[in-house]
């Protein structure tokens, strides 16, 4: 095997996976003459360049690209771990060149594929408890239908738990992941006014074999919004205990208004891995995107809206609740597999829904869309009240114009 080889990029190729890997083992040391600001935006324009080039071949491809995706792997393995993936970023990029399947790094390791985060909906009886068959039957649908990569418990506003007792919410995540059985990981909520709390919760999340934790950026209990010194002072006082990687949740209203340098703050901290995004703006979203999930602090997940525009711009995917992630998984396999006119059309489906019925509110409007597929996940927690019988009606004639039609009685 080679060892501790020396290259003259003027003139020396590498040709095959074994002198890649041979060079990995050797490399002891590269000059490398991008300027330090520049160099994640370098590395990352070359391997995206790799990965979504269905033509792209290694064998023969000048010697600089070459090295530019070693460069990327001895950057990157300073960069904190994905949690989930075990391909080697340098290795798989060139696998993806020779296969034509589209991958990017993130963090040391690979991802093949845009990632779908889903929320499923807490389903009540009519005394108010979980519905355990109901539960079930939709994580069945969200792991399989709509092929989330993670499933989120208890951790979003739209899932209803904010109702829920310390002992009702705890037995809601128990019950998810024992739904989910292994098939995908799960994220769970460990959002509380309290950091103390917040720690017992990741903890409890570990122990029931959670895969991550997500946590809303707070209000400040006494009044008053937060200062970027108080946010990152509580993702870093529940980091330091927590047992498994973190999600900052952005949710302005039930949470805080989070700043860009604000996120861009937390999401530097090691053990924030994660950043689910709320926020419809582009400005935005296309700055996160670039300072946040590009520099390699931490995946930037947005919302059903913004998908496609996330895609495009490079983001890690994003996270919501189904009926909606059926539609979405269609926009990113169509993404991923370059009908891009496709995934266009598909995006635009979320023109109109859920936002024509927001002013019933997003889980009024998902529970009610279960329910008109064949699904049904229950009212919403008493006393708010779902649509009426038009608007009922209306989404109904909706729906039938979109990728769910074929659930449709």
């Amino acid at each position: 095997m080679m060892r501790s080889m020396a290259f003259d990029m003027n003139g020396e190729r590498v040709h095959t996976l074994v002198q890649m890997q041979a060079f990995l083992d050797g490399a002891v040391a590269l000059e490398l003459a991008v300027a330090a600001k520049e160099r994640y935006g370098f590395i990352f324009r070359t391997m995206r360049r790799f990965g979504n080039s269905r033509k792209c071949r290694v064998p023969g491809q000048p010697a600089f690209l070459f090295t530019t995706i070693v460069i990327a792997e001895i950057y990157l393995r300073k960069r904190k771990p994905h949690p989930f993936h075990t391909s080697p970023c340098a290795v798989g990029a060139i696998r993806s060149a020779q296969c034509g399947n589209s991958r990017r790094p993130n963090g040391d390791e690979c991802m093949s594929k845009p990632e779908l985060v889903v929320a499923p909906l807490t389903p009540f009886t009519a005394d108010l408890k979980i519905d355990d068959a109901a539960l079930r039957r939709q994580i069945d649908y969200v792991v399989g239908d709509c092929g989330a990569t993670m499933v989120i418990a208890a951790g979003v506003e739209a899932q209803e738990y904010t109702y829920l007792g310390m002992p009702e919410r705890k037995d809601l995540i128990a019950r998810t992941i024992e739904c989910v059985a292994g098939r995908c990981p799960v994220m769970v909520g460990i959002s509380h006014p309290s950091f103390r709390t917040a720690i017992e919760l990741a903890h409890l999340a570990h122990d029931l074999g959670a895969h991550a934790v997500q946590m809303l950026a707070p209000l400040r209990p006494f009044g008053g919004p937060p200062t970027e010194r108080d946010l990152v002072a509580y993702f870093e006082a529940v980091a330091k205990e927590s047992p498994l990687p973190m999600t900052l949740y952005l949710n302005s209203g039930p949470g805080a208004d989070v700043s860009i340098p604000a996120t861009v703050a937390i999401a530097s901290i090691d053990k924030v891995r994660y950043i689910k995004e709320s926020s419809r703006d582009l400005s935005r979203v296309s700055r996160l995107i670039v300072e946040v999930d590009h520099a390699g602090h931490a995946r930037y997940f947005t919302t059903m809206q913004m998908l496609l525009a996330t895609l495009e711009l490079g983001g890690s995917g994003a996270t919501m609740p189904p009926p909606g992630a059926e539609i979405a998984r269609q926009v990113i396999d169509a993404f991923v597999a370059g009908d891009y006119r496709r995934a266009a059309q598909i995006q635009l489906q979320f023109a109109l829904f859920p936002a024509k019925w927001m002013h019933r509110g997003l889980t009024a409007t998902m529970k009610t869309a279960m329910s008109l597929i064949g699904l049904p996940v229950g009212g919403l927690y008493p006393p708010y009240v779902s649509l009426d019988a038009a608007e009922t009606q209306a989404l109904t004639d909706y729906l039938k114009t979109t990728v769910l039609a074929k659930r449709m009685k």
